[in-house]
């Protein structure tokens, strides 16, 4: 064994393979390096733009597609205590997350993943919180058909920026 090899991880003795040294492994890990780099930002931005680009796509398609499943799932939904809860749940959950890792306000296109985050983490504050006040907003949104063409050209255009500039950058 070289000196800039080093014993492999299960005591075997034999040598890394080719090309991993003492040298690199000391180098910084790029999921350690502080987001405050410019580099590493967008690198977070491109990561969750290729995340929710494809996830609000398929939600925008299938609103176009099965409305009237979705209008059953909306029923359903504002019908029951559990699921409310969770979906403020996951909401808060899920905007924390994108703020923690993505608060940018930017005057480009990533500022809509710091909007989404803001919109899902006050969503999920206000449903956990005041469950009832989305029932209102749930029965406009069943009596005007128009709302769920409205939300799924919404989810289109969001769904089709994020992809755009998260997989054309790469």
């Amino acid at each position: 064994m070289s000196g800039a090899e080093i014993a492999s991880p299960d005591g075997g003795g034999g040598p890394r393979p080719a090309g991993l040294t003492l040298r690199n492994i000391m180098e910084p890990d790029p999921c350690q390096i502080p987001l405050n780099s410019m580099e590493a930002r967008m690198q977070a931005s491109l990561f969750i733009a290729r995340l929710l680009g494809p996830v609000f796509l398929v939600i925008g398609i299938a609103l176009l597609t099965k409305p009237e499943a979705y209008r059953s799932l909306l029923r359903e939904f504002v019908a029951s205590a559990v699921s409310m809860y969770l979906a403020g749940f996951l909401g808060l959950v899920g905007g924390l997350a994108l703020l923690l890792t993505h608060n940018l306000w930017v005057l480009d296109w990533r500022l809509v993943i710091t909007l989404i985050g803001w919109i899902s983490l006050l969503r999920g504050v206000t449903t956990i919180l005041w469950p009832g006040s989305l029932a209102p907003v749930a029965d406009w949104v069943l009596k005007h058909r128009s709302s769920f063409v409205v939300s799924a050209a919404i989810d289109l255009v969001v769904g089709l920026v994020l992809s755009y500039f998260g997989y054309s950058a790469a």
